[in-house]
Formats: C-alpha cells, structure tokens, sequence
C-alpha cells in the first residue's frame, strides 16, 4: 500500500515514512526494495543514518527535529498510526514543529482505550481532542479484503502440540511472533 501511495506523490518533498519499531521497519524495508523503490533508512537500532533518498524509512526514537529539519520533509506516512499519534507524543510534538504538506496515518484498528474516572473508554482516533487526525477517508472491511483475494486463506494449527508451538520465534522485543515462523 505504501509503495503505491508513495509513487502517486509529488516529488516538491521528501517523503517520511514512520514505523513503530524496527521489525516492522525491516519487513517493509524488505518489500518495497523488492519493487526496486530507492529509499532511506533511519533507524539507529538498525545501524542507518542516511536521509539521501526521496523516500525515508524511519522509526521514532531515532527521529528529532534537528536531523529533519533541513531536509525538505513535504509528506509523513505513518503506519500503525493509533501507536504514535495521541495528543503530547514525541512524533505529535514533532510533525507540529516541521512544515509537512500532507499527513496520512494507516491503521487497521483505529481506536483508543482512553483511561477516564468511569473506568476505561473505546474512543475513534479521529474523535480524540488533540489527536494527529481529525478524518477517516477510507474504511477497507475484512469481507471485502476476502472478495478481492487479498486476503491469506486462514490455516489453523494447534498451539499446545509442543512440536509446532516450537516453530514459532518470538521477535527482538518479544511481544510477537516473527512474520517468518508464523
């Protein structure tokens, strides 16, 4: 989706494009290098620092206002935007300060478990005040995902048979499994 997006563009700017951590960095890095897109990456858990690209690949601890600032940032792509875009977050506080053309966010669970004196709340990130985004543009439902065959046919395994619960890696950080074992 992204590539896609990224090649309807206009070039008057860089485009960043901002993923949560550094193995969904890598897999997307992986992918649109595959449709031989020319990008950056900066991501200092992955060892790069380079912005020469038009296209910018980066996660959020490595980003501060003094390395983009000078650089002609026109466009942000956020993906798993409902991570990093909540009023008083280092990205949200950054992207104010930058003069972006356009921002897009990308989620496929556009909601906030807000904490409020009556317990906890679902909230829709575009309802949320001081939110990055005041829209949703597009809404994309798993029915319709199946009818056009993007959609993986499910294949069901038991998690307790000790033998295949073995093939399942966890990632760096271990809070999930990696898209190779799965």
């Amino acid at each position: 989706c992204i590539a896609k997006i990224v090649e309807g563009l206009t070039k008057d700017g860089k485009i960043l494009v901002h993923k949560k951590n550094i193995e969904l960095l890598e897999q997307n890095v992986f992918k649109i290098k595959a449709l031989n897109i020319s990008i950056s990456m900066y991501c200092a858990s992955a060892g790069e620092k380079d912005l020469t690209e038009d296209i910018i690949y980066a996660t959020p601890k490595s980003l501060n206002y003094e390395v983009l600032k000078n650089i002609n940032i026109k466009y942000v792509i956020i993906d798993e935007a409902e991570f990093s875009t909540k009023k008083g977050t280092e990205l949200s506080k950054l992207l104010k300060k930058l003069k972006i053309k356009s921002l897009l966010g990308l989620t496929a669970s556009p909601i906030y478990l807000e904490q409020t004196l009556d317990g906890s709340v679902s909230r829709i990130a575009s309802s949320v005040k001081g939110s990055l985004f005041n829209e949703i543009v597009h809404v994309t439902n798993i029915d319709e995902m199946c009818q056009l065959n993007y959609w993986s046919e499910l294949k069901y395994y038991d998690v307790f048979d000790k033998t295949k619960q073995s093939l399942l890696e966890l990632n760096k950080t271990g809070s999930e499994y990696t898209e190779e074992s799965q």
